[in-house]
This record gives C-alpha cells, structure tokens and sequence, in this order.
C-alpha cells in the first residue's frame, strides 16, 4: 500500500485540500491538478471530494511518463489548458493568503509592461524559523524599486554567493535577502509554457527554468516577486516541515483553514482549551486524557489511563489502555496495544503497535507495518512492507531488521542517512565547530527550537529562584520577559514554562497531604505574583487556569495529592488577585457541555464557583 503526497493527512485532513481551498478561495474557478504517481487514487478523491463544488470545477491531468515539473508543463502546454494568465502551485502548499489582490496587482504590471511573465510569491521568514526546511538555503536578489527578482541561487552546499556586477548597473538599490521562504505559489503568463515547450533541457522550475531566465542575456522577460509579510504560506517538503505546519495549524496561523472550521463540511470538529480538537464519535475512557495541541478524530477509542499529548490521532484509531502518545502523528486505523509509548513519530494507515513497545524519537512506521510485542524501536528508524525494487526508487535500499516477535517490515535506508529524510533531523555542524566537538563523541547534535530553548532559560531562572530564601520575584519575571523576548516567544507560553518547576518544587520531600497542601499554599503565596507579569486579560488567565488543570490531570500528579488541591489554587490564585472572577467563570462555563469524566475539576471547585456567582449576584443588586 501507498500514497500519493497530496493526498497524505495533514492534521487529518489531505493535503491537496488544503492547496485547492487556497486557490478556490481567491476566485479562482478551474483547477488542473496535475498527477503521476498515484494518479488513480488521486482522480478518485477528486471525484468524490469536489464534483459537487459551486463555482469551481476540479479536474485531474494524468501522465504518468512525466518525471519533472518541466515534463508535466509541456503535457499542459499540448493540451491547451490556459488561455490566459494562471497561477501554479505546488500540491503541498498550505495558505491563507487573500490571492486576489496579488493577482490584481500582477495583471497591472503585465498591463503597463509585457516583458513580465511571472510574479514569484515569496513569504518572509528568518533563516531559522520554525516552518523554514533545514536544507533551505535560498538568497535572492531584488531589485528594491521595482520588485524585479534579479538573482536566485539554493545553494546550501556552497556557503557563499557570488553575484554578478552587471546586476547592480544602473539601479539605485539591490536588496540581497536570505530571509525569504519560497512557498512555490507563481503566478505565470503564456509564455512560460512557451519557453519550456521550446527547451527540453528545463525540468526543475527552480533550478534549470528560472536560473536559466535571470542568466540569459537573451532574454528579455522579466519575474517580479512579491513579498508576503502577513498571512501564512508554506509547503510540506519534507518530514520536519511536515511537523512545522502540523503545528501551525493547529496553533491557528493557518486560520480560517483550522480543524474546527469544518471548511470541507465532511469533519465534525470542536475546539476546546488549551488547542485540542475532537471529532464527533470518539470513545474516551473516564481516565484517560487528551491535553494541549491535540487533534483526535472520529472512531478513535482511547483505554484507560492513556494520555494523547501534543499529537494528531488520525479516524478509526485504537488505543489501548497505559499508553502514551507524545508529539506524534497516527494516521487513520492505527492500533497501539496497551503500555506502549509513541515519541516524536509518524505512524500510517494500517500500522499496529503490539502491546508493550516504544516507539522512538523520529521513528516513520510505514503502512501494515507491525512492531512488537516488547519491543523499542530505535530513534530515527524507518519502517516499510516494501522491500527494494518493489516500488522504491533513487538510491534508497531495504535491509532486514528486528521488528519484535509478532513484528514485520524492513528498515528504509536513504543515502548516506539524508536529514532530507528524518523527521528529527540532525544539526548540521559548519567547518569552523568541528574543532570544538569531541573526537569520540557519538553524540548525534540536534537543533534545539526555539521553545526548547526559552523553556531551558526559565529552567535555569526558576532553580535557582526557588533555591534562594529571600527570591526577588520581580527580577526573576523580569529575567523571564527578556528570555521570552530573545526566543520571541507569546506571553502564554511562559506560564507554561514556570509551572512544572513550582509543582516540583512543592512536592519535594513533602509524603502526607496536609503537608502538601501546606507547601502549596505558602508556594503560591510566594510566587503566585510571577504569573500576573505574563496575563494580559481574562483569555490569558483562563489560558492559566488550563495549564494548571493540565498539569495536575497527569497520572503522577493524581497520585501525588497535587491534583486533590486544585481548588485551593484557584482560590489562592484569586486572593492574590492573579485571576479574577470573570475568568473562574468563563472556565467553568466552557466545561458545561463536556462529559462528566472532563468536569471532574470543575466539580471538585463547584463550591468556590458557587460562591463567585453569588458574589456576582450581590454585586448586580
């Protein structure tokens, strides 16, 4: 069994209906999608998904001799499917960019100067953003006046760019820009296809085509860019930027193409606190639980004291009971039998996960793929049912590998361990660091995001605030917001960063509950100040009050006591006038429609909310 790309699940939803929703959004009223590999199934769900459509007709071009980009333009080209200016997209690109002015300003420039014939979309993003692929090198050079791309070089072997000197004659200014994002969304006239039905030798758009149109001096055409600074749009070309936009949409940058929108009316989405979704006909045991930056779809039936945390779980799958699934993707139909853990993975269609496995960081299990039982995957393992030959090609290999008493497959090997390939992928390390590391170490580098980061710093600040008997509460938050600054973290996320290492704090050396409740309460006394530096509002302190509710849910915390004293929190949260009671409320409120397992701490502060609307009452009199 395979996929096509475009078709693979992104947050639960195929990827190309993501691109063709973009493109249907601005206007745009026929869309080719053009297919090789896995044309058939491609065709199919176009059929089935957007026959109906209003207002837009999806078709599929097929041609399966094609093997680039070039090759499929010159199969358009022969079947006169344009006869006007068009806009071409990649099948991976995720955006909520409003097209229709960009066209508009595009068909302006063509009116006053037909040399024109493309406007490149080109979305700024730092050299180390959170969605910008590792292997992402691209520099460009742009005229500032009129827009004009005037160089174009993705050369990330080479480390240094050479530009010619004719291109800064008779310009007043250049720009050299290495924190552009090339999103592959062009906006092309005719003679494109023209120019790559004249020259069989152009097959990639990048680098043969475009860099073949900026260094002929022949030619007079001319690509404009078109520089994106609000709004989001990014392509899934690999398994970290997989990751990156996965988390982007659940984050809602992607908004309104967000799970809850239902956009494709053929989901049944709801949004709860803190960033977790949840489709209709899902089966939850009363203890399990399913926290922040979650997406669970219909059909999935989670056992008992299971925990989903940060992950996508993809229609119709099971998981057993004692099982955890951390910053993981489960595609449709998975199995994970009880007291597994899946870490950092990417598990598809079809895949069972035997009782008592560990699924290691980075790990792909391909679809059918079995692994177990007591078994542990090693990090960054690649799992297939398809041995060399059957439908792999380029230099990938298969090789035999132990995959548990009940396991198959074979493990996928890429060319000398491509990063391209990873979902984790290793750090690369420059010439001048290589002195600095140690000639034994077999330690594998990896890049820290800029959360891990942020989350480290806070870690620093709080041990050594809550080491010190005296703590300066205001340089301690005042250490945090610069922390917070250099990461350009959101104020939520420092709650979230400060919590595990009070909760720590109070449950160190401490057995009895009376006791616990004790340090409790003089902790939060003592540092319950610190949150009010990062709540801006009622959202930002019900946002608070999730993450305490987070963390006391955790299956350590129930046994500890800490969950127990929930409400005493809140309470002391109150008095210290950290939160106020339209916060308490809106909580409270925002529980009523949940079962009676997910209200368990709102029952546990059902007296305290009883005696803030009364409280409420009096006021109004």
């Amino acid at each position: 069994m395979g996929m096509a790309q475009a078709l693979m699940p992104l947050v639960n939803t195929p990827m190309m209906d993501y691109t063709i929703e973009f493109l249907a959004s601005a206007g745009i009223t026929h869309i080719w999608v053009f297919c090789c590999s896995h044309a058939a199934m491609i065709d199919e769900h176009v059929n089935k998904t957007y026959r109906h459509l209003p207002k837009v007709k999806v078709e599929c071009i097929k041609a399966d001799m094609c093997r680039s980009a070039g090759d499929a333009l010159r199969v358009v080209y022969d079947r006169e499917c344009f006869s006007s200016d068009f806009v071409l997209v990649s099948g991976d690109v995720v955006s909520n960019l409003d097209l229709k002015p960009i066209l508009q300003q595009h068909q302006e420039r063509r009116a006053k100067d037909k040399s024109i014939i493309m406007t490149q979309l080109l979305m700024q993003a730092s050299p180390n953003h959170r969605s910008r692929a590792q292997e992402d090198a691209t520099i460009v050079a742009i005229d500032r006046a009129t827009s004009q791309l005037l160089h174009y070089d993705n050369s990330p072997e080479t480390g240094r760019v050479r530009l010619s000197a004719e291109l800064f004659a008779g310009r007043s200014a250049v720009e050299v820009r290495f924190d552009l994002l090339d999103c592959r969304v062009d906006i092309c006239s005719l003679e494109v296809l023209n120019g790559l039905n004249d020259d069989f030798d152009y097959a990639d758009l990048r680098t043969d085509w475009l860099m073949g149109m900026l260094n002929n001096e022949l030619v007079e055409f001319k690509i404009q860019t078109h520089i994106i600074t609000e709004g989001y749009a990014n392509r899934c070309r690999n398994l970290s930027t997989y990751v990156a936009l996965s988390n982007d949409i659940i984050h809602r940058w992607t908004y309104p193409m967000v799970p809850d929108n239902n956009w494709l009316n053929a989901s049944s989405y709801e949004h709860t606190r803190p960033l977790v979704y949840k489709e209709r006909g899902i089966k939850l045991a009363p203890t399990c639980s399913v926290r922040k930056n979650s997406v669970v779809g219909s059909g999935v039936e989670v056992g008992q004291h299971s925990a989903i945390i940060s992950s996508v779980v993809g229609r119709r799958c099971i998981i057993g009971h004692n099982a955890t699934i951390v910053n993981s993707y489960l595609w449709e139909g998975v199995r994970v039998e009880s007291h597994s853990t899946i870490t950092n993975a990417i598990v598809c269609s079809g895949a069972v996960i035997r009782e008592n496995t560990h699924v290691g960081r980075g790990c792909v299990v391909s679809f059918g793929v079995v692994v177990g039982p007591d078994h542990s995957l090693p990090p960054h393992t690649k799992l297939t049912l398809h041995a060399s030959g059957d439908s792999i090609e380029d230099e990938s290999y298969t090789e035999e590998v132990d995959t548990g008493e009940s396991g198959n497959g074979l493990r996928f090997v890429s060319p000398d361990n491509n990063p391209l390939h990873m979902l984790c992928p290793p750090r690369t390390v420059k010439a001048d660091e290589e002195d600095e590391l140690s000639d034994d170490s077999d330690t594998e580098l990896e890049v820290l995001t800029g959360l891990q980061k942020f989350e480290d710093n806070v870690a620093d600040v709080m041990q050594h605030g809550l080491a010190a008997a005296s703590p300066d509460v205001e340089s301690i938050a005042m250490e945090i917001v610069s922390a917070r600054m250099a990461h350009d973290r959101t104020l939520g996320e420092c709650p979230a960063a400060i919590m595990p290492h009070l909760f720590s704090h109070i449950k160190e050396g401490v057995t009895t509950k009376p006791a616990l409740k004790k340090r409790l309460l003089a902790t939060f006394k003592k540092w319950g100040a610190l949150f009010s530096n990062f709540l801006d509002g009622t959202d930002d302190q019900v946002e608070l009050i999730y993450q305490i509710q987070m963390y006391c849910e955790g299956e350590e915390q129930r046994e500890s006591g800490i969950s127990s004293v929930f409400q005493e929190v809140l309470n002391l949260l109150y008095q210290l006038d950290v939160i106020e009671e339209e916060a308490v409320l809106k909580w409270a409120e925002e529980h009523a429609s949940l079962p009676r397992h997910e209200r368990t701490f709102v029952d546990q502060c059902k007296d305290f909310i009883a005696w803030l609307e009364s409280e409420d009452d009096d006021e109004d009199d």
